[in-house]
């Protein structure tokens, strides 16, 4: 009775396992053999010019082979163009088609002995002609070379015609000629070209400038407005008004590349109560002043209004630097957007200096210079220090440590340190100074006797930023006249007293204004001329 039990159990099993199995034999025969399909396209099929490596993309199902087929392609095996015009792999690495045209791949497939195929045509366009000029900043009277980007048939190149009509009453039938405008102005160029196939033509519509020359920037707190204005030496240029509107103390204009980058202060830059907010900021903008974005706001909490941001600066790979109150250089990279205000980079340890302590030492400007961050403190601080852009201390000025600069430029070309020194120290009066490079020989340049007092007598605004323009050989900056505002940074005036001053470098003419009937903090130069 038992053993009966026992072969009914077995049997069972036996026959439920076929189930099973039969079940999940089903199943992999569905997954595995579906319906066959032999389907493929063209990955990059917007971007077909001659010549052109084509995107073939597979997309046939449950087939046992493929034989592709190119005729006047060739295919790319391993990185390397071959004389192939047939593949048998799943799909080729691309194929070249060195030619405008008309064309047409297949897709041979073959399941359980059975073929099946797919063509596609596709055209291969010939790219028209692009004009290119060198230099692409054109100034009258100076050459400039025309070139032109076309398809040329293979052994075909020395047979391409070219008929250039400048659009001044010039031609050329050159491939690559010379001109020269003798007029400025807005010009159209032509070009007519007969690559052997047919005649193609194109056009450029060109400029050519009067004069090229760097931009000086600066801001205006009378109507919050970022101004610039041509640094021309045949002609007095235009003061023009930017995109961009500014808060209350912008004390650092910069340009990178074709990137303007503002810190703003806000409104307390003279010692407020604790608890004070912060409102700074860090903002970047086109060179017209057009797309604002905002690099980095002043973080909240405690006594945040310190940490706002004052004089500014960026190194040549777009990282910016800048100061606050007293606390040291913070960094940050130009690509950043919204980010979280970064701690303190570059402190000034008394350890560094030989001081018995550095707290609350006010701080004074930051530049980039020669690869070199260099940072100065003014007010209940002093003298001038190096580091590294990776915030190690190199050294500082020995002969700049007893003075209060509140900004600084320096020129390496002639070797020479232009410095504001806003309160009384070292033996001098304030004022604007010139030194050698190493800080000795001082020498007075601009007494400024109705600076404005802004931020009070142990910590005046004074000078917030020097710009040195090295080929017309000019030092600017910013200056407030006392009567256009006051301590307390109250526009008071209409500006008819301040502006922007400039010093010629070699001191063969005195100081003198350049614009005048603005009140500027930071300003900023452009050298690229444009």
């Amino acid at each position: 009775m038992v053993l009966k039990h026992k072969n009914i159990f077995i049997l069972l099993f036996i026959v439920g396992s076929a189930i099973i199995f039969n079940s999940c034999q089903k199943d992999e025969e569905m997954l595995t053999f579906g319906e066959a399909t032999t389907y493929f396209k063209i990955g990059n099929s917007d971007t077909l010019e001659a010549p052109a490596i084509l995107d073939f993309i597979n997309g046939s199902k449950n087939v046992d082979s493929y034989h592709w087929t190119f005729p006047e392609g060739k295919v790319i095996e391993n990185g390397l163009v071959t004389e192939k015009t047939a593949y048998t792999g799943i799909q080729p690495e691309g194929v070249l088609y060195e030619e405008p045209g008309n064309y047409t791949a297949t897709l041979n497939t073959t399941v359980n002995g059975e073929s099946n195929s797919m063509e596609l045509h596709f055209d291969v366009l010939k790219p028209l002609p692009t004009i290119f000029v060198s230099p692409t900043a054109i100034k009258f009277l100076e050459p400039v070379t025309f070139s032109a980007k076309l398809y040329m048939y293979p052994g075909k190149e020395n047979d391409v015609t070219y008929s250039w009509d400048f659009g001044n009453g010039e031609t050329s039938i050159q491939a690559n000629p010379e001109v020269i405008y003798e007029v400025p102005g807005n010009y159209t160029v032509t070009l007519t070209i007969n690559d052997t196939e047919e005649t193609l033509t194109t056009s450029k519509a060109i400029e050519v400038k009067g004069e090229l020359a760097p931009t000086l920037y600066a801001t205006d707190a009378i109507s919050g407005k970022l101004y610039r204005k041509k640094l021309f030496n045949s002609a007095p240029s235009e003061l023009k008004a930017t995109d961009l509107s500014l808060g209350l103390h912008p004390l650092g204009v910069n340009v990178y590349q074709e990137n303007l980058v503002i810190s703003e202060a806000g409104d307390n830059i003279k010692y407020s109560a604790w608890g004070t907010p912060a409102d700074g900021r860090i903002i970047k903008t086109n060179l017209s002043g057009g797309g604002m974005k905002i690099i980095t706001t002043t973080d909240e909490g405690g006594n945040a209004y310190v940490r706002d941001p004052f004089s500014s600066t960026v190194d040549d790979e777009g990282n910016v630097y800048w100061v606050n109150r007293f606390e040291g250089v913070r960094k940050l990279p130009l690509a950043s957007e919204n980010a979280a205000y970064p701690d303190v980079a570059i402190p000034l340890l008394a350890a560094d200096i030989g001081e018995s302590s550095t707290y609350g030492w006010t701080d004074g400007d930051v530049n980039f210079v020669d690869g070199e961050i260099w940072y100065s403190k003014h007010g209940t601080g002093k003298g001038l220090y190096k580091y590294s852009t990776d915030g190690n201390f190199i050294s500082k000025i020995d002969a700049l440590s007893s003075y209060k600069i509140r900004s600084f430029a320096v020129d390496l070309e002639n070797l020479k340190i232009y410095i504001a020194i806003n309160i009384a120290s070292g033996g001098v009066d304030p004022g604007l100074y010139v030194t050698d490079i190493d800080g000795n020989n001082i020498s007075l340049i601009d007494e400024m006797p109705d600076y404005s007092t802004e931020g009070g007598a142990s910590e005046m605004t004074y000078v917030t930023d020097m710009e040195i323009d090295s080929e017309n050989g000019y030092l600017y900056y910013p200056y407030r006249d006392r009567n256009d505002i006051d301590d307390s940074g109250v526009v008071v005036g209409d500006g008819s007293n301040s502006g922007v001053k400039r010093y010629k470098l070699d001191g063969s003419l005195k100081p003198e204004f350049f614009i005048k009937g603005i009140i500027p903090y930071g300003i900023g130069i452009d050298k690229e001329k444009r």
